[in-house]
């Protein structure tokens, strides 16, 4: 595979030869191997060390990576006996880039998979990781903090890992004296070296393991095989500059970042020379000083970093200068500030920014020629099969194609059946350079903070919006180290923006409503008092047709505001005063004094009143400020309650302490207790359902069974009877018999009748009940021989070779003790699996909820692995169930030889003839039209999937080896898309959520003693509570639903991957027939039609 045209590399530079990596021919380790006869003088590393600048050779390279492949194969010989491969090879450290680079070769060396563990992960992500990819060994760095974090990773992990330390320099790199004085290891012949054997390789095999950023609950392993770094490898070369004997400084690129890898494979086809920090123990942590100094210091001419070093750098004169004889700047990671970047460039630097993901690799061109003051956009790299999505607002998603010269590791969507990554990335076209685009955030709109925390700002400014004093409002912050927002204030509470008192006013009169989305907010994104902006009348919004603020043009509009409200925030803290990791009275008071010193510039006693020791009220702003900044930290919901007055009615040292110091107590033990409480509750019912599982004994005289037999629970319901036809349908011609068992109808209806009224209203055939592949049985799944005469229950044990568990109560008002009948049914459910005489038990696979996630603790979409926090589902009885249900699972998983799925239902729309369930919430709040006049308009996308397509997926994934899977539309559309056409069908206007939920509340409200008639006639009424306390997170969908990954799904699911038609007006319209039809809707006036 070769790149269009000629190479670009390698073209100059009298030491480095350029390997044969355009053919699938050798893979990364053997690309290296290629230079001990043909490059073996080049310089490879760069580094000072203290007296002088030193090299190491690619044959010293060489060297020390075959003395780490002699390492891990001995120490491997206790894993497996050394000869199983790949083994995953974990590395928990943060040893020094020689070292860790090295190390990294000498496992690919060896022909294991080699994967680099952020340490900056948690104990609990950790343990995920190691579970996911079955890491065998884990190298840990010899410092006691990884150490501690290793072992309390590994300590809930369900199967065993060999633990070493991580080699030092000097294992790799041994000294020896040579004319008096220190050098690395060079010498001797090259005969004379043990060299590792040579391994056969397999280019499809997995070569290395990255993760995800953990932005979400848990990072994600992302698997790069051979082929896919030879792919990385090959990337300059369809670059514009020439990178041979090029000094590179890397000392902040760490090695189990995606940077860090593709430093790993590109130095083995460019000919770059790494200028990293000197070799030490602990490594060095980089810093803008010690990065930019080693840079200098090497005579590095390409530098890459996070964007918050370059700002740094940009206010020191002599990294400027030097930055002038540099060939590039490379950032990534994060927007750099856009003054910040046209200064540098005005100063005749080169500014490049990088863009890539761990799922796909270098997106831009590595490297472009000078984009002079175009430095913010940058070129995608023709290696790459690019489709640009538009999203209706200037912006488009990137979505990578698979094609000859990429494959991206992760496959999410498909391009005109081409199988595509659909990054959620979004860029915006250069305005007279086709081609160019320039980052401009996620697909949700989030902004991304200097820190690298993103926010999601819709459904924050949507909440604000619901405030009566606010007639819109835009969310701030790319780039900087905390949101603000910009209100736009309704016509009569609008004031001069250059009056303070009425700025203040105007703040405390919003700050209820501005609390209340604090509370839906993750911490970085909350909004303080001081970070809100109210519009001018000579600077107003501009709207769209739709009535929404038009966002890039408020923000260009302001931006000289915006720039002044931090700088003015910046200067009204003390922030090199380090705020206490835990608030008792004496740490608080340490932190007080400090700072009201630092203010005032004079010793203050504990007890004197400020005031009256000169404080003014510039000064009070600023002692608090610092006191939020530092509460920021550690106990965000303090910060927001703490009011603006507050030294004023606490002026001095001491009353400020112990105010603070009880407040940040009482905030975290009243919640605590209540979560520890339900915890509880939880784990007792866990432990009462999981103790004592069957062994599973396999009989030798078991008659094989002729194709699936499904026992199938729970089929009434809409989900049940759309599995019970895809079951009996030609698709599943595999299938042979179905047992199906449904409960005791409790209005004396046989089950034959009710589930032909269940399938009759669907719009399935009721001639399914006589399917001769169907055995229809009346059971209570909680009681012995799950309800069922023993001669019956004997008959399924023998043959059955799927439990599809679908029957689960639906009642958000019950606790978790009204839910115990059904989860001792699952746990009997277990017991016949394992009582099962075929050598595998048979699947079983737990239809559980989107609704597990309760109170999500995490940012992002929702993963499909298990919950290890169980305050994620505690909240309500059926959420609590379906947690329990699924940890009964996973420690039968781990005790046992059953292999159980957990599929997480996301929202379930109606299906072929739109029938759709008319007592849940979403006809609820399309009937609620009839009453209030209209309906809510709610920004965002929902991922809401047709329950036939639904049913289809859950089938496929029957036979899964991953024992958690989620189930939504694999391609989301806008919660408007779906809204707009009923509205239109109901001769009603879309509102806001606000105006439609203050409607709403308004017939509540007056009719408190509705008669059950009424309640019927709009069952909207009854759920006023539910819609009034949606949460609204940046991980969640419209209406507070959160969000669920689906990756690993899509690799299950031809449905989800290929079949799934996208909701639109279509679905809408059946839905809406449908309920018309019922009488549930009434028919209005003739309309457009949807």
């Amino acid at each position: 595979m070769k790149p269009p045209g000629s190479s670009t590399q390698a073209f100059r530079g009298d030491t480095f030869r350029v390997p044969p990596f355009h053919e699938d021919t050798l893979v990364l380790p053997q690309l290296y191997q290629w230079h001990r006869n043909n490059s073996p003088d080049h310089p490879f590393f760069m580094f000072h060390d203290g007296t002088d600048t030193r090299a190491i050779s690619m044959l010293e390279l060489l060297k020390g990576m075959h003395r780490a492949a002699h390492l891990i194969s001995a120490t491997l010989k206790a894993v497996a006996g050394g000869t199983e491969r790949p083994l995953v090879i974990g590395v928990l450290a943060a040893a020094d880039t020689i070292t860790y680079f090295t190390f990294m070769l000498g496992v690919l060396l060896t022909g294991h998979t080699i994967f680099p563990i952020s340490p900056r992960n948690s104990p609990e992500a950790i343990t995920q990781l190691m579970s996911e990819t079955h890491a065998k060994c884990l190298f840990v760095g010899c410092e006691p903090a990884f150490k501690a974090l290793a072992q309390a990773g590994l300590k809930g992990l369900g199967h065993g890992v060999q633990v070493e330390q991580m080699p030092g320099f000097g294992d790799l790199y041994p000294l020896v004296n040579i004319g008096g004085g220190n050098r690395l290891d060079s010498g001797g012949k090259l005969d004379d070296f043990a060299w590792f054997p040579e391994v056969q390789y397999d280019l499809d095999a997995p070569g290395l393991i990255l993760h995800s950023s953990g932005s979400t609950r848990f990072p994600k392993p992302i698997i790069w095989s051979h082929r896919g770094l030879l792919m990385l490898a090959r990337i300059p070369s369809f670059g514009q500059v020439d990178l041979a004997s090029v000094i590179m400084g890397c000392h902040s690129m760490p090695m189990f970042h995606a940077m860090g890898v593709l430093q790993l494979t590109i130095a083995a086809t460019t000919g770059i020379t790494m200028s990293v920090f000197a070799p030490a123990s602990p490594a060095t942590f980089p810093t803008p000083t010690n990065v930019f100094e080693g840079t200098m210091i090497t005579r590095s001419q390409l530098v890459c970093c996070a964007p918050t070093f370059i700002e740094a750098w940009s206010r020191n004169d002599q990294y400027v200068q030097y930055m002038r004889t540099m060939k590039a700047i490379m950032y990534g990671g994060g927007p750099l500030n856009k003054q910040v970047g046209d200064f540098l460039v005005s100063q005749g630097i080169t500014i490049i920014p990088t863009y890539g993901c761990t799922e796909a690799g270098i997106v831009s061109t590595f490297l472009p020629n000078n984009p002079g003051m175009d430095w913010e956009y940058f070129l995608p790299s023709p290696h790459l099969l690019p489709e640009f999505r538009p999203m209706g607002d200037g912006t488009f998603e990137v979505v990578l194609l698979q094609h000859t010269h990429h494959t991206p590791r992760i496959i999410n969507t498909s391009v005109k059946d081409i199988p595509a990554y659909a990054t959620n990335d979004l860029v915006a076209p250069h305005p007279t350079k086709p081609g160019l685009w320039k980052i401009f955030g996620r697909a949700d709109d989030q902004i991304m903070l200097s820190t690298g925390e993103k926010t999601n700002p819709g459904p924050l400014e949507t909440i604000l919006c619901l405030d009566p004093h606010v007639q819109s409002a835009v969310m701030f912050g790319r780039g900087r180290f905390q949101n603000g927002i910009i209100i736009d204030p309704k016509k009569e509470f609008a004031f001069a923006s250059n009056d303070e008192f009425e700025l203040v006013k105007f703040r405390n009169l919003i700050w209820p409503t501005v609390e209340r989305m604090n509370t839906f907010a993750p911490q970085h994104s909350r909004i303080f008092k001081e970070m809100i902006l109210v519009a001018s009348s000579s600077k107003p919004f501009t709207y769209t047709a739709k009535g929404t603020a038009r966002r890039q043009a408020v923000l260009t509009s302001y931006d000289a505001e915006i720039d002044a409200l931090y700088t003015t925030v910046a200067q009204s803290t003390q922030s090199h005063i380090p705020a206490p990791t835990i608030w008792t009275y004496e740490t608080t008071l340490s932190f007080v004094r400090e700072t009201v010193e630092s203010v005032m510039k004079k010793s203050v006693s504990p007890n004197v009143d400020l005031f009256q020791y000169g404080c003014d009220s510039l000064q009070a702003t600023w002692i608090r400020n610092s006191i939020l900044r530092g509460l920021r930290q550690t106990s965000p919901g303090t910060a927001q309650r703490l009011p603006s007055t507050l030294v004023y009615e606490h002026p001095s040292v001491e009353s400020l302490a112990k105010v603070i110091s009880a407040s940040v107590g009482t905030d975290t033990n009243t919640k605590l207790d209540r979560i520890k409480e339900k915890i509880k509750e939880v784990d007792s019912m866990i432990a009462k359902y999981s103790t004592g599982l069957s062994t599973h004994v396999k009989s030798r005289t078991s008659d094989p069974v002729e194709g699936d037999v499904i026992l199938l629970t729970g089929t009434t319901g809409g989900l049940g009877c759309e599995l019970l036809h895809r079951f009996l349908s030609a698709e599943e011609n595999v299938v042979s018999k179905v047992y199906v068992i449904n409960r005791p109808g409790i209005d004396g209806d046989t089950l034959g009748k009710r589930q032909k009224d269940a399938l009759a209203i669907r719009g399935l055939s009721p001639d399914l009940i006589s399917h001769p592949k169907a055995v229809f049985l009346v059971g209570d799944l909680s009681k012995p021989y799950l309800g069922l005469v023993p001669e019956v229950f004997e008959e399924i044990r023998h043959t059955v070779t799927h439990i599809i568990h679908n029957a689960w109560r639906v009642d958000f008002n019950l606790s978790l003790k009204s839910f115990e009948s059904n989860i001792a049914g699952l746990r009997n459910l277990v017991d016949l699996a394992l009582a099962s005489p075929h050598p595998q038990p048979p699947r079983l696979v737990f239809v559980s909820s989107i609704g597990v996630f309760r109170n999500p603790t995490f940012s992002g979409p929702a993963l499909e692995t298990s919950i290890v926090d169980p305050s994620v589902a505690v909240g309500t009885g059926y959420s609590e169930s379906k947690y329990v249900g699924e940890r009964i699972l996973e420690i039968a998983h781990e005790q046992t030889p059953l292999r159980p799925i957990t599929i997480r239902m996301g929202q379930l729309t109606g299906g072929c003839n739109g029938y759709w369930n008319e007592r849940e919430w979403f006809p609820a709040l399309v009937k609620s039209a009839n009453l209030v006049g209209c309906l809510p308009d709610v920004e965002g996308t929902i991922s809401w999937i047709q329950i036939q397509h639904a049913a289809a997926a859950l089938a496929e994934m029957r036979n899964s080896d991953h024992p958690t899977l989620h189930i939504v539309h694999s391609r989301p559309v806008t919660w408007s898309s779906i809204l707009q056409p009923i509205a239109n069908r109901l001769n009603v206007p879309l509102v806001s959520y606000r105006q439609w939920l203050s409607k709403l509340e308004t017939y509540h409200v007056g009719n408190s003693t509705l008669d059950e008639e009424r309640a019927r006639y709009n069952p909207a009424l009854k759920l006023v509570e539910f819609f009034k306390s949606i949460r609204v997170h940046d991980n969640t969908e419209p209406m507070g639903t959160v969000r669920l990954d689906i990756s690993k799904a899509v690799t299950e699911s031809t449905t989800l991957k290929e079949k799934v038609a996208i909701l639109g007006k279509a679905d809408a319209a059946a839905w809406v027939d449908a309920w018309q039809r019922s009488g549930f809707l009434a028919t209005p006036l003739p309309s457009d039609k949807v």
